[in-house]
């Protein structure tokens, strides 16, 4: 089967919604483009075939006419809270586009379906050739049609919620797993976990890898405070409540599951004397995480190869060069700079 390598051919024109409407193609431009003299009836008439087809505007076929010229166009959708995770996978695809002479039209998911639709709308009506959507949290079912259309779709860092598509992420499963084996492994029995919102993909399986080694240790769930739907205000808040127990009953190590809420946990720890007596491993590095005493330890991904395969996944889609969806999984690497090393003083 030969695999369509662009999705433009599949979408209504002008002329189909002149047809349905039974007005002219310029007709149906001056209603478009709010212009005078179109009564109020043709408007109505007009406006109904669009919706009917589903008919976007050609941004591109307008651009020519004003001479405007046009590269090939990915378009990027991010995480709505900017990190240095995003930042990073962004720039990265930025890098791959300007190899391929291509352009990069980036907004932010918003979690809203509504509201990211549009945002797609307006993204399709620029004929974007490809879509990018990073750290997608919520469902994309909105993106169904269009992929049936042919638009070469990728998730980078998430999972593609059951929808034909490439996806590229980091091992984060195994990546905790690891990273909690060796706070086990010299002896803490007292835990915390700070984990971000559970229905973000790579966050549950965070939780999960940590909560598997826990279990695989036989330590008792009494011993491990869990707690979800962290950002970084809320991390320095709950591990201020969780440090200032009596000591036997506070954790010796705590597990950061993404490097925002990290510097939280740090920030409080400082604050409070004891950042060089409670063990604390970050899943994510972050900048100036190595240049702090004792450095922070981390289960470090690499976001620039997830956003350059993100990227050459898009490309090879729309060039028609593959065919079933493909799944890629990145390990992880734990590097250890000392606040994980921190032995319990219990």
């Amino acid at each position: 089967m030969t695999q369509n390598s662009g999705h433009a051919n599949n979408h209504p024109t002008i002329k189909d919604v002149a047809a349905l409407a039974q007005v002219a193609p310029k007709t149906v431009s001056r209603v478009i483009n709010e212009e005078p003299y179109v009564s109020s009836t043709t408007k109505e008439r007009v406006l109904s075939a669009i919706k009917e087809l589903h008919y976007r505007p050609d941004v591109h076929a307008a651009d020519l006419k004003r001479g405007k010229s046009h590269s090939r166009t990915l378009g990027v959708l991010l995480g709505a809270r900017p990190n240095p995770f995003s930042s990073s996978v962004h720039w990265s695809i930025d890098s791959i586009a300007v190899q391929h002479s291509s352009l990069v039209l980036a907004s932010a998911l918003t979690g809203n379906q509504d509201r990211d639709s549009k945002t797609v709308d307006e993204m399709l009506s620029r004929r974007i050739d490809g879509l990018i959507l990073v750290t997608a949290a919520s469902s994309q079912d909105y993106l169904i049609p269009e992929i049936r259309r042919g638009l070469a779709v990728v998730f980078a860092d998430s999972t593609s919620m059951g929808l034909p598509s490439d996806t590229v992420m980091s091992d984060n499963y195994t990546g905790a797993i690891n990273g909690t084996r060796a706070l086990l492994s010299i002896g803490h029995r007292n835990m915390a976990y700070l984990g971000a919102k559970k229905n973000v993909y790579t966050v549950s399986q965070r939780r999960k890898g940590f909560l598997a080694a826990v279990k695989e240790s036989s330590l008792p769930m009494d011993n491990i405070d869990l707690v979800d739907d962290m950002d970084e205000r809320k991390a320095y808040t709950v591990t201020c409540r969780l440090i200032d127990r009596a000591r036997a009953k506070r954790p010796t190590a705590i597990f950061a599951g993404q490097n925002l809420i990290a510097r939280g946990v740090i920030r409080a720890l400082r604050t409070r004397g004891l950042e060089k007596s409670i063990a604390i491993i970050s899943f994510d590095d972050a900048d100036m995480f190595d240049m702090l005493d004792p450095g922070i330890t981390v289960i470090k991904q690499n976001p620039e190869n997830i956003g350059r395969i993100a990227a050459n996944m898009a490309f090879e889609r729309i060039d028609g060069l593959t065919a079933e969806p493909r799944h890629i999984l990145l390990p992880t690497e734990l590097i250890p700079r000392g606040s994980g090393e921190i032995p319990p003083t219990q």
